[in-house]
């Protein structure tokens, strides 16, 4: 629960660039008309670089990571070029047996150039690409996407007895107030401040000289007001019924539910990493315990497809 909702909060850092996207028109006579400056590059939100997108590579999922059922998300930090290709390519975070899978597809991702004031410039923003196995089957490719709202839960366990039944609409659907209640438990409402008090120092900084205070103002009090707060009540109700909500809130109002959401985060981060150490090293004995049946093979290849294989040195 706590991811969809880090992901329905997500949405607004989308909205607010969509606005900046929107809210600086050009002024009669201004540079950017007579095309004779070229504005400073900006930072983005993923949302709008995500729709901003129109092509590319998908990342391919590595062997060995699929070997070692190595799972995550790579977090990668790019510049997109007033060309609309990608540039300054580096990783922020995720596991090391994924990065360059990871590096090599958003290499070759396309966009449309963002354009402010009608002349397209360099903009910064991050890439987020995940890497999911399905449950008990074979390794599908890795599932990509950008920004928060990729947070989804990819190739998750469906629970055993599960019927097409649990998965329609709920009849009942949670209320704005259980809503409410959900997310001052689990510490989401707060998660929700911060992410735009965060944000509004970029937005400002991005806006025009002219731009009076007033919009700004608006703005953030709309989000989070009503329209946010609706985005976030329907979301909860195509999934979640009134007695979820209250057997949920039940649990979170225990000690074991409190503690359950404050070491969540805590156990997946030390999952995600122990689980990626032990793979590598797992690998790695294994491709010892078959040296000489690798090389055997390895050398009977090269001898069938000499044109294939590059010359040992």
């Amino acid at each position: 629960m706590r991811r969809a909702i880090v992901v329905v909060c997500a949405l607004a850092l989308g909205w607010a660039a969509a606005a900046q996207e929107t809210a600086t028109p050009a002024q009669p006579g201004s540079s950017a008309q007579q095309g004779s400056v070229s504005p400073n590059k900006i930072a983005i939100s993923s949302g709008v670089a995500q729709r901003m997108r129109t092509g590319g590579d998908s990342p391919q999922y590595p062997a060995i990571a699929k070997a070692a059922h190595v799972e995550g998300m790579v977090v990668l930090q790019a510049t997109i070029s007033t060309q609309g290709t990608v540039e300054n390519l580096h990783v922020i975070s995720g596991p090391p047996m994924l990065q360059a899978a990871a590096l090599d597809a958003v290499r070759t991702w396309t966009y449309k150039p963002y354009l402010l004031n009608g002349q397209a410039v360099e903009v910064e923003t991050q890439v987020n690409v995940i890497f999911s196995l399905p449950h008990g089957g074979a390794a599908a490719d890795a599932q990509a996407g950008q920004g928060p709202q990729s947070m989804q839960v990819l190739g998750a366990a469906v629970p055993p007895g599960t019927t097409p039944d649990d998965l329609k609409p709920p009849q009942h659907p949670i209320t704005p107030e259980q809503t409410q209640e959900l997310m001052q438990l689990t510490g989401l409402t707060t998660l929700q401040r911060k992410m735009i008090d965060g944000l509004m120092p970029t937005l400002r900084q991005s806006m025009p000289p002219y731009m009076p205070q007033d919009v700004l103002t608006d703005f953030e009090g709309r989000l989070v007001g009503g329209d946010m707060q609706a985005l976030i009540v329907e979301a909860y109700q195509r999934h979640f019924s009134s007695e979820d909500a209250d057997a949920m809130i039940a649990f979170y109002q225990t000690p074991a539910g409190r503690r359950a959401i404050l070491m969540l985060p805590v156990l997946m981060k030390e999952l995600q990493e122990g689980e990626a150490q032990l793979g590598q090293e797992t690998m790695r004995k294994v491709l010892e315990a078959h040296h000489l049946e690798i090389e055997q093979a390895k050398q009977k290849y090269e001898q069938e497809h000499p044109w294939a294989s590059p010359k040992s040195q």
